[in-house]
C-alpha cells in the first residue's frame, strides 16, 4: 500500500475522509481533529485535489481551516451533491452538532461556508455516517461511539421541479 502524504503539514490528526468528482477531477476532504501548534494542528477540514487519478500520491491540497468556527473535533463526513449545489455534512464529536459546509458557487472547490443545524442528538461521538435519499428527502444512517445508537434524520427535502428552495434551513426532523 501507499502513503498519500501531501507537503505542508495540513494534518495531524485526520478522522474521516470523502471523496468526490467534480468536472473529471477527484477531490477529497479530510476532516482534523483536535489542538495543537504547527501547521496540521486543530479542528479544520483539508481539501485534496488528486486530478484524474485517484492513483495520484502526491495530491495538490488546500487547508480550509474551521469554517465559522464551527468544528469542534469533527468526525463523520459527507458531501452531497444535489442539483447545482455540493456541500458536505460534518458531526462534532464534542458538540455533538452537524454542521453544514457550503461551496461558493456550488462546486466543491469553492470557498467554505459554514452554517450550525443543530444537536444531532445522539449521546456522543458520530464517528461516521451515510447519506441516504428516500422518499425525496435526504437523509443519513450513523452511529454514535459511546452508544448502541443507529440514527435517521432526514435533513433536506428535494425541490420541486423548478422550484426555489433555500437550503440552509437548520430546521430537520430526528428520529431514533
Amino acid at each position: 500500500p501507499n502513503t498519500i502524504a501531501p507537503s505542508g503539514g495540513f494534518l495531524n490528526a485526520p478522522v474521516n475522509f470523502a471523496l468526490h468528482q467534480y468536472g473529471g477531477t477527484w477531490y477529497a476532504l479530510i476532516t482534523n481533529i483536535g489542538s495543537g501548534g504547527g501547521p496540521g494542528g486543530g479542528d479544520k477540514l483539508v481539501r485534496w485535489n488528486f486530478g484524474t487519478n485517484l492513483k495520484n500520491n502526491s495530491p495538490a491540497h488546500t487547508d480550509l481551516g474551521n469554517p465559522g468556527n464551527d468544528l469542534a473535533n469533527p468526525r463523520g463526513l459527507a458531501i452531497i451533491t444535489n442539483c447545482d449545489t455540493t456541500y458536505a455534512l460534518i458531526a462534532n464529536e464534542n458538540s455533538r452538532r452537524l454542521i453544514k459546509v457550503d461551496f461558493v458557487g456550488g462546486v466543491i472547490t469553492g470557498a467554505p461556508t459554514a452554517t450550525d443545524l443543530g444537536n444531532l442528538g445522539v449521546n456522543s461521538q458520530t464517528s461516521e455516517f451515510s447519506t441516504i435519499w428516500h422518499d425525496n428527502k435526504l437523509g443519513m444512517l450513523g452511529c454514535s461511539l459511546d452508544s448502541a445508537v443507529v440514527f435517521y434524520d432526514d435533513i433536506i427535502t428535494l425541490p420541486v421541479t423548478n422550484s426555489n428552495i433555500n437550503f440552509s434551513s437548520g430546521s430537520y426532523n430526528k428520529s431514533m
